[in-house]
């Protein structure tokens, strides 16, 4: 009987865990940072402390074709700088929760988003240009990204300036999601998959 109360115990600390909100900070102003809170925990998950071993490891993982094809595209990515770095993290983003990441998101929950794009260039014309190019990303990535949420929650603000030649970028946003809700995603994707596989084998018996 002892054992029953230990196995349930068990079961009910990780199932409060799991109700038990994530915090995910990512901000980006020369290079994109990431930090991880729960509980009285907290992670720098990018960039790492120890660059040199992240490093290795990804030279590593890039001697295998597998990982090559699926992952060096974000491995690319999470390492942009600059302005332009951002612009191009951001259209990954997009891409990422079109493509696959539908479900996903919507369990997570924005607490702030804050974006400051300077645009510049001393040309008028090509700053125009760029700064057309910029709104209408942006206001892609809220159409896409901010749709269910709040205005009160999020700031964004892109000003041209044609005396400067240097653009800058000032962002950060706050997201927390509970872990059962994507644990529940993952056991119903889980099952579909395996689903959709025995449907496929019968098939072919036939």
């Amino acid at each position: 009987m002892l054992y029953i109360y230990i196995f349930l115990s068990v079961i009910l600390f990780f199932l409060i865990l799991l109700c038990c909100p994530v915090f995910l900070q990512l901000s980006f102003k020369e290079s994109l940072s990431l930090k991880i809170k729960f509980l009285f925990f907290s992670i720098n998950v990018y960039p790492p402390k120890n660059k040199d071993k992240l490093k290795k490891e990804i030279e590593k993982e890039d001697n295998r074709k597998n990982f090559v094809l699926v992952n060096s595209k974000f491995f690319n990515i999470i390492k942009e700088r600059g302005f332009f770095g951002f612009l191009k993290i951001l259209r990954y983003l997009i891409d990422f929760f079109l493509d696959s990441a539908k479900s996903l998101f919507k369990k997570m929950h924005i607490t702030s988003f804050n974006l400051y794009l300077l645009v510049a260039d001393e040309d008028a014309a090509t700053l125009s240009i760029n700064y057309g190019r910029v709104c209408t990303l942006v206001g892609y990535a809220k159409s896409v990204l901010l749709k269910d949420v709040d205005e009160k929650k999020y700031k964004i603000k892109i000003v041209p300036d044609f005396k400067r030649t240097r653009s800058e970028v000032d962002f950060f946003t706050k997201i927390y999601f509970f872990p059962i809700s994507v644990l529940k995603l993952l056991v119903i994707s889980l099952y579909k998959f395996a689903k959709n596989m025995y449907i496929n084998k019968n098939a072919e018996r036939v």
